[in-house]
Order: C-alpha cells, then sequence, then structure tokens
C-alpha cells in the first residue's frame, strides 16, 4: 500500500508539475476542421444546459419522479410472512 501511495504521488508530481512540453513535440497534431465541425455541436449543448438547464430538466422530470416512485415503493409483503 505505502509503494502504491508513493507510485500516485511520484505520477501526480511529474504529471501536474513536471516541465512544460509542448503537444507538437509527442507528435500530437491540432484539431482537424472535421474535428471542429463534429465537437462544437457538442460544446454549445454543454454550454447551453449550463445557463439554461430548464428545458432538459422538465423533458426528464416525469420519468425520473415515476422511478423514484417504482424504486422507494416498499416490497410487498407475501402471505408467508403475514401468517408468522
Amino acid at each position: 500500500m505505502i509503494l502504491g501511495a508513493v507510485y500516485m504521488l511520484w505520477m501526480y508530481q511529474r504529471v501536474f508539475f513536471g516541465p512544460p512540453r509542448k503537444a507538437a513535440e509527442h507528435g500530437i497534431p491540432d484539431l482537424t476542421v472535421r474535428e471542429w465541425v463534429t465537437l462544437a455541436p457538442i460544446l454549445l449543448a454543454i454550454v447551453a444546459i449550463g445557463f439554461v438547464p430548464q428545458p432538459l430538466l422538465s423533458v426528464v422530470k416525469e420519468p425520473v419522479d415515476a422511478f423514484v416512485q417504482r424504486v422507494s415503493r416498499p416490497p410487498p409483503v407475501r402471505k408467508a410472512e403475514v401468517e408468522r
């Protein structure tokens, strides 16, 4: 366990506090136009839901309430348990 903690701290130090490196040095290219076109609607949806969540919440409210009601009901009592 101690070795695992030491390794995690060592890794954390190297990842977050190591020398800065450029992504291009590692062969990771920037996003292409196709990737930006794919990513842009997702980013816009995330921002829109962050600023105006009510339309999404109103859509999922009824199914979530039904699920909570179904899960929170006590289990049915069996006849053999009542006779005891």
